[in-house]
């Protein structure tokens, strides 16, 4: 009997067999050598022997964290910083990118709180602005016919930015008087000023019963003058009338 053939068959599957085996541990030696295979890469990273090579803006493991900041190319002015995409801003500033500033004053809820004295959406005029000018006085306490000026100005309080000067408060030529601005109003602290009458010293006290309005044509305050040379002397009040000259 021969067994030869038979022999040969089984020989050559036992061959290929082998050679399977031995491509498929070739194969699987291969896969476990690559150490990106199960690597998954988020954000457009890239794996580079087995680790996420990650965007800029991009970081963690598989590049799942994102920075709001690099990838939103958020800048920030005025030393502000930023913060999960937003300029976290420094004391008297604000916007998107911290570019808008409290000038006079300090933010609070989204608003600029003035400083006393100042006003405008950042606290950028001085109220008094407004009122300071030369004006014809029509002053009630005055002597018939007189024919009266008043000057507001600021240079003398540059520390008190809410006070000015203002002349004639007597109505009877004073210069050492002072007032009070309130945004848009003006009023009159009481106060003692002295002015020459005949040769003479002679004091007099005023102040404004109430606060006045400004307007494009002037103001009307009425004021109270109490004669303080004469024992006794009651205070006399009336309107005084600013129209600019």
């Amino acid at each position: 009997m021969n067994f030869k053939p038979k022999t040969k068959s089984i020989m050559k599957k036992l061959l290929y067999l082998v050679l399977v085996l031995g491509l498929a541990t070739y194969f699987e030696s291969c896969k476990e050598d690559d150490p990106c295979e199960n690597v998954m890469c988020m954000n457009g990273g890239t794996c580079v022997d087995g680790t996420c090579s990650c965007l800029d803006g991009f970081d963690g493991t598989t590049c799942e964290i994102e920075d709001l900041c690099i990838t939103h190319e958020v800048s920030c002015e005025n030393d502000g910083t930023c913060e999960d995409g937003s300029c976290k801003c420094k004391t008297n500033y604000k916007g998107e990118t911290c570019a808008d500033k409290c000038v006079n004053g300090k933010y609070s809820d989204g608003d600029c709180t003035c400083d006393q004295g100042y006003e405008g959406s950042s606290c950028e005029y001085m109220s008094r602005r407004r009122f300071c000018g030369v004006y014809f006085l029509n002053s009630a306490l005055a002597a018939t016919g007189s024919n009266l000026t008043s000057t507001i100005d600021s240079a003398k309080f540059e520390d008190e930015v809410w006070k000015v000067s203002i002349t004639n408060l007597t109505s009877k030529g004073d210069t050492k008087g002072y007032a009070e601005i309130d945004g848009n109003k003006i009023s009159v602290p009481k106060q003692t000023l002295t002015i020459k009458e005949a040769g003479v010293d002679v004091k007099y006290s005023v102040f404004s019963t109430a606060s006045a309005q400004w307007s494009a044509q002037g103001f009307t305050i009425n004021i109270s003058r109490t004669n303080l040379s004469v024992q006794g002397a009651t205070a006399q009040t009336g309107d005084y009338e600013y129209t600019h000259n």
